[in-house]
C-alpha cells in the first residue's frame, strides 16, 4: 500500500512538472514572440523615419512651403498666424507654432528648409508608430499593427508630405491619434479623461488643417451606426460633439473677425459667409460637371500620377473587401475593439473621401492623407488573412493555387506601392523650384528695379526687407478665377495679393506698361502656369513670350525673364526666347495631375 501511494505521488509530481514545463516554454514563447515584434516594429519606424528624412534633405521645395514658413515669421512677429496681407492663416496654426522656435534661432527662413522639414519628419515617423498601435487596439494582434505600421512607412504619399513643410504629415499624425482615442472611448465608455483627450486631439488638428472638421461627421455617423448595431450606449455623447464642434466654429469666426476685408468692386463682390484659406476649392459637384476631356484622363497613366494613385486604389479596394467581412460579422463573434474600430475607420475614411469628391473643384491625395492612413488597417487586415489562410499546413493542389495567388496579391499590393515610393525618391524635383529662381533675383535686382512674380510668399521672404517695395504679383486678368482668388480690393483702389500684400497685375496693359518702361525689370515664372488654362495662358503669355528673354532657368521649368532691349532681338536673345506656338511642341500638351 505505501508502495502505491508512492507510486502514485511519483506520477502527479511528474504530470505537474510536464505542465509546469509546457507553462514555462509558452511563457518563452510568448516572450520570443513579444521581443521579436517589437524589433519588427523598431525595424520599420526607423525605416520610415530614414525614408522621411532622405526625401527631407532630397526633394526639391513645393511651392507652398514658402507659405507655410511665411505663416511662422508671422506668427513670430505678431503672436497670431497672420500673415502681412492681413489674411489669417489660422488652419495652420498648429504646425506653425511648433516651427517658431526656429525663427527665433535663425533657422527659420527658406534657405533653412531641410532643418524646419524635421519637425515634419518626426511627425510622419509618428504617425508610423501611432498607425501600429491602433492596428494593434483594433484587431488585437500585433502582427496586424506592424503590418498597417510597415504600409504607412512606404506609402509614398506619406513619404513626400512628411518631407515638406506644410501640415500634413502632422494632421496625418494627429489624425490617427484622434482615431484610436475615439475608439477606445467607444470601447471603454465615456470618461472625463478620455473625452479630454478626443476633444484636444480633434482641437489640434482642426487647427492644423481645416479638413478635420470632416472628421466630425465621421464621428456622428459612425455613434449613430454603433448605437443601432448595439455597440454604444445611446445617451451621453451629446457633450462630447458640443466641445468638439466649437473648433470649427472658433476658427471660422477668428478668420471673420481677423481677416482683411476685400472692398466691393462690383455687384457680384459679396463677402463670403464662411472664410478660410483654401475656400475657394469649395465647389459642391464641380468634378462632375466637366467632360472627360477637362478630367485629363490622359494624365491618369503618366508615372507623376500613377505614383500616387495606385496606393490610393490599393487602399480604397481593400477597405471595401476587408471592411464588408468586418461590419457584417455578429457582435458575438469579435472582439468590441473590432467592430467599433473596423466601423469607426471605414466611415471615417469614405465618408471623408467622398466628401472632398462632392464638394471641392480640385481634389488633391494630400487632402485626404489622413484618413488614407486610417486605409492601410484594412489593407494590412486583408494581406494576413491571406497568409494565415493559405499557410495553414494544409497540402494539395488546391492549397497550392491558393498560395499562389495570395503570395500574387501581396506582390500586386507590395509592388503598386513601392513602386511609388521608388518613382518618387527617384524624381526629385517635385515643384518649379522658385526659391532658387528668387536668389537669383535678388542677386541681380537693383533698388527701384520692378520684380513681378507668380507667388508672392517666395518672393517676399527673399528678397530683403528694403526691396520688397519693389515686388508685384502677377495675377492673371482680372476675370480669371487666380486673380479673384489671390487678390483683395483695398479702400484706396489698389489691387494686392492676399498673402503680403503687394500690388497686383491684373491686366493686360499693366503688364505692357511695366515691361515697356522699365526695361531691367525681372519676371519669375514657370513654364507650367505660363501655359495653364487656369494661370496665364492666352493675352499674358503671349505678351510675355513676345516681350521677355530667358536669363535664368531653374529646376522644374522655374524661368527668370527680362525685357527686351531693343525692338529687335539677337541671334542669342532669340535662342534664349520663350518659343511660341509651333515652335514649342509640347505646348498645350495635358500636365500630369499633381500630388
Amino acid at each position: 500500500m505505501p508502495e502505491q501511494q508512492t507510486d502514485g505521488r511519483q506520477v502527479g509530481a511528474t504530470a505537474h512538472s510536464a505542465t509546469l514545463d509546457r507553462s514555462v516554454q509558452a511563457l518563452a514563447h510568448a516572450e520570443s514572440r513579444h521581443r521579436l515584434n517589437v524589433i519588427a516594429v523598431a525595424t520599420v519606424v526607423g525605416l520610415g523615419f530614414i525614408l522621411r528624412l532622405l526625401g527631407a534633405t532630397q526633394l526639391s521645395p513645393h511651392v507652398d512651403e514658402a507659405a507655410s514658413t511665411l505663416a511662422v515669421h508671422a506668427t513670430v512677429e505678431r503672436g497670431l498666424p497672420i500673415l502681412p496681407s492681413g489674411t489669417p492663416y489660422f488652419q495652420g496654426a498648429t504646425l506653425s507654432y511648433l516651427l517658431s522656435p526656429f525663427v527665433w534661432l535663425g533657422a527659420g527662413d527658406l534657405e533653412n528648409l531641410a532643418v524646419m522639414r524635421l519637425v515634419v519628419v518626426l511627425s510622419g515617423t509618428l504617425a508610423i508608430f501611432l498607425s501600429y498601435g491602433l492596428g494593434r487596439y483594433v484587431t488585437g494582434n500585433p502582427w496586424m499593427g506592424a503590418a498597417t505600421a510597415a504600409l504607412v512607412a512606404i506609402d509614398p504619399i506619406s513619404v513626400q508630405w512628411s518631407s515638406h513643410v506644410r501640415m500634413y504629415a502632422l494632421l496625418q499624425a494627429l489624425t490617427v491619434g484622434f482615431a484610436w482615442a475615439f475608439i477606445h472611448l467607444l470601447v471603454k465608455g465615456l470618461s472625463g479623461r478620455r473625452v479630454a483627450a478626443v476633444v484636444t486631439l480633434f482641437w489640434l488638428a482642426v487647427f492644423t488643417h481645416v479638413g478635420a472638421i470632416l472628421l466630425l461627421p465621421a464621428m456622428l455617423l459612425s455613434v449613430l451606426v454603433m448605437t443601432r448595431r448595439a455597440l454604444v450606449p445611446r445617451r451621453g455623447f451629446l457633450t462630447l460633439f458640443k466641445l468638439c464642434g466649437i473648433a470649427p466654429l472658433l476658427l471660422l469666426l477668428l478668420n471673420r473677425i481677423l481677416g482683411v476685408k476685400s472692398v466691393d468692386v462690383g455687384e457680384s463682390s459679396r463677402e463670403p459667409a464662411v472664410s478660410f484659406v483654401g475656400d475657394n476649392l469649395i465647389a459642391p459637384l464641380a468634378r462632375f460637371q466637366v467632360s472627360p476631356i477637362d478630367w485629363e484622363l490622359d494624365a491618369l497613366v503618366q508615372a507623376s500620377t500613377l505614383f500616387w494613385l495606385i496606393p490610393g486604389l490599393i487602399v480604397a479596394i481593400c477597405s471595401l473587401a476587408a471592411a464588408r467581412r468586418c461590419l457584417l460579422i455578429d457582435n458575438c463573434v469579435a472582439a468590441p475593439e473590432t467592430l467599433i474600430g473596423c466601423t469607426m475607420c471605414f466611415i471615417m475614411y469614405w465618408l471623408t473621401a467622398l466628401t472632398v469628391a462632392v464638394l471641392t473643384a480640385s481634389p488633391k491625395p494630400r487632402y485626404l492623407l489622413h484618413v488614407h492612413t486610417l486605409g492601410y488597417l484594412f489593407v494590412a487586415v486583408l494581406l494576413c488573412g491571406l497568409t494565415r489562410t493559405q499557410w495553414n499546413g494544409r497540402t494539395g493542389l488546391r492549397n497550392a493555387v491558393g498560395r499562389l495567388l495570395a503570395c500574387g496579391a501581396i506582390m500586386i499590393v507590395l509592388t503598386g506601392i513601392g513602386g511609388g515610393l521608388v518613382w518618387r525618391l527617384q524624381h526629385l524635383v517635385v515643384h518649379p523650384d522658385y526659391h532658387a529662381a528668387m536668389v537669383y533675383a535678388a542677386a541681380n535686382h537693383s533698388p527701384g528695379q520692378p520684380v513681378i512674380v507668380a507667388l508672392p510668399p517666395v518672393a517676399y521672404l527673399a528678397m530683403d526687407e528694403s526691396d520688397r517695395d519693389d515686388l508685384y504679383f502677377l495675377a492673371g486678368s482680372h476675370e480669371s478665377t487666380r486673380a479673384e482668388r489671390y487678390t483683395l480690393a483695398t479702400e484706396e483702389g489698389k489691387t494686392i495679393d492676399y498673402w503680403v500684400g503687394i500690388d497686383s497685375i491684373v491686366t493686360v496693359e499693366e503688364l505692357r506698361n511695366l515691361l515697356a518702361t522699365n526695361p531691367n525689370s525681372l519676371l519669375v515664372i514657370d513654364e507650367y502656369r505660363l501655359e495653364a488654362d487656369w494661370a496665364y495662358r492666352g493675352e499674358i503669355e503671349d505678351v510675355i513670350r513676345e516681350m521677355t528673354r530667358v536669363v535664368y532657368r531653374g529646376p522644374g521649368g522655374a524661368l527668370v525673364l527680362m525685357p527686351y532691349k531693343g525692338a529687335k532681338s539677337t541671334a542669342e536673345d532669340k535662342d534664349l526666347r520663350l518659343p511660341r506656338g509651333g515652335e514649342q511642341e509640347h505646348r498645350g500638351a495635358r500636365k500630369p495631375l499633381h500630388a
